[in-house]
C-alpha cells in the first residue's frame, strides 16, 4: 500500500483578518475612552460648572460664595486658569440683566416679536431698563395703554399690542436664562438646556475601560500570534489536533460532524496517551484543507459516526461551544 499524502492545514487568511479587525476595535475604543477621560468629558465639565456659576449669579450668590457652596467645583480642583475664568466670566453673565440679542431668542421674545414692530420693542426695552424705571410712565409718555383694561379700549395697540410692549419692557431688568445664554454664547458645546458634570470617580471610570480594552487587544494579539504557529494535519496512521498533538486513528472512538454543514465544525473524540478522554476540534472556517483531514479521520477510524441531528442537539451544541 502506498504511503498516505501527509496533510498540513495553516490558518486561513480571514482569521488574522477577523483577529486584526477585533484588536483594531478594542484600540479604537480605548483611545474613544481615553479621550473621553482625558480632553472631552474636561471640557464638557467646564461647560457644566459654567452652568451652575451662571445659576449662582442669577441667583444673587457672589462668586466666594459658588466656589465654597459648589461640590462640583471644589471636586474638579481647576488648576487652568482660563478654564477659571470662563467659569468665573459665567457667574458675571449670569448676574447680569437680559440683554436685547438673548430676549428675542425667549419665546416671550418672539411672541412679542410678531405683534409689535421691532423697532418699537427696542425703545421699550432700552426705557426698562433704566434705573428705576416704571411701566406707567413710560406707557403714559408714549400713549400706550397702562393695562389691559386700557388696552381693550385702544383702538390701535389692543390687549396683544399691550402685552408685548409690557413683556418687553419688564424684560430689561430680568435675569438672564442659561437656556437662551448658552446657545447665544455661541461657544462649542454650550448649546445644551443641561450640560452633565463628570466627577473625578466617573473620569478615572473612563481610564480603567480604556486600558482594559487596550489589556483585551494585546492578548488577542498575543493570541493570534500563537495561534498563526498552530496547524492541523494528517500522516501515516495519525493526524495533529490544531495543538500539536499526534493522536493514531486507532485511538479515536467517536467523530461527531453534526455542525459540520451548517458551521464547519467537527470533534475527534480520542483516547489520550496519558488516560482519560480528549477532543480534537476540526475546524473547516479556521484551516484551510481541514475537510481533507476530517475525511482521513473518518476513512480510517473504526469507532461511531455521528451525522444525524437528534432533539438534543441544542443542548450538546451548548456544552460544545463552552468546551471549546
Amino acid at each position: 500500500m502506498e504511503p498516505l499524502e501527509k496533510i498540513t492545514c495553516k490558518i486561513a487568511f480571514w482569521y488574522y483578518r477577523r483577529m486584526a479587525l477585533m484588536v483594531g476595535l478594542l484600540t479604537a475604543a480605548g483611545i474613544w475612552f481615553y479621550y473621553d477621560g482625558k480632553v472631552g468629558w474636561p471640557k464638557k465639565n467646564v461647560v457644566g460648572l459654567a452652568k451652575q456659576a451662571f445659576e449662582g449669579g442669577a441667583n444673587g450668590r457672589s462668586w466666594e460664595e459658588f466656589t465654597t457652596d459648589s461640590v462640583d467645583f471644589k471636586d474638579a480642583e481647576l488648576s487652568n486658569e482660563e478654564s477659571i475664568a470662563t467659569i468665573k466670566g459665567a457667574h458675571v453673565d449670569g448676574g447680569a440683566p437680559m440683554p436685547w440679542d438673548e430676549f428675542v431668542l425667549s419665546p416671550s421674545g418672539r411672541d412679542a416679536l410678531v405683534k409689535v414692530d421691532e423697532a418699537q420693542m427696542k425703545l421699550a426695552f432700552a426705557a426698562g431698563g433704566q434705573p428705576e424705571a416704571q411701566w406707567a410712565d413710560y406707557a403714559g409718555a408714549n400713549s400706550l395703554p397702562v393695562d389691559k383694561v386700557a388696552a381693550e379700549a385702544h383702538p390701535e395697540i389692543g390687549v396683544d399690542g399691550f402685552v408685548a410692549y409690557k413683556t418687553t419692557f419688564d424684560a430689561a431688568t430680568q435675569k438672564r436664562e442659561w437656556a437662551i445664554f448658552g446657545p447665544a454664547s455661541e461657544r462649542k458645546g454650550w448649546g445644551g438646556k443641561d450640560p452633565k458634570y463628570h466627577s473625578k470617580s466617573e473620569i478615572f471610570g473612563q481610564f480603567a475601560f480604556a486600558t482594559g480594552l487596550w489589556v483585551i487587544a494585546v492578548l488577542t494579539l498575543i493570541w493570534a500570534l500563537i495561534n498563526s504557529r498552530r496547524a492541523l494535519g494528517a500522516e501515516g496512521d495519525t493526524f495533529s489536533t490544531e495543538t500539536g498533538v499526534r493522536v493514531p486513528f486507532a485511538k479515536v472512538f467517536r467523530v461527531d460532524k453534526r455542525k459540520w454543514d451548517n458551521k464547519g465544525l467537527a470533534y475527534a473524540h480520542f483516547h489520550a496517551e496519558a488516560g482519560g478522554d480528549k477532543r480534537a476540534i476540526i475546524d473547516d472556517l479556521k484551516y484551510i484543507g481541514a475537510d481533507k483531514v476530517l475525511q482521513r479521520i473518518i476513512d480510517h477510524f473504526e469507532g461511531e459516526l455521528v451525522e444525524r441531528i437528534s432533539g438534543d442537539e441544542s443542548e450538546q451544541d451548548a456544552e460544545d461551544d463552552a468546551e471549546g
